[in-house]
């Protein structure tokens, strides 16, 4: 997995790469979703929401209104942050300074 917050070429797509194929989606921008295997590329035109935030946020306001449940706790953001620790520890050396300016330093850089 590669990670790059600071990189010189604005890129916010990603892609997963299998034994079978491989799935690109961009995170931004409302584009089809490409899959590309063995049978060939498909292109999925999947409706990208106004406000990607807007469905948890529905919840979290549901909940408070009583008219329904957030999956979302605390627990779940601890978990996630303890996640993105790892990431960021492993990538980036972590995250208790500004690693963002310091790419040169990451652990898990990759070169060449």
């Amino acid at each position: 997995m590669v990670w790059s917050f600071a990189g010189a070429v604005s890129d916010d797509t990603m892609r997963l790469t299998g034994t079978d194929g491989e799935i690109t989606l961009t995170m931004f921008k409302s584009e089809p979703v490409r899959l590309m295997n063995g049978s060939g590329t498909q292109l999925f035109d999947l409706p990208y929401p106004p406000h990607v935030a807007q469905p948890l946020i529905q919840t979290v306001v549901d909940d408070l209104l009583g008219r329904g449940s957030c999956p979302s706790t605390g627990v779940s953001a601890r978990r996630t942050s303890q996640v993105m620790d790892r990431v960021l520890e492993a990538c980036c050396g972590g995250r208790t300074d500004a690693f963002w300016s310091r790419p040169r330093t990451w652990p898990g850089l990759r070169t060449g």
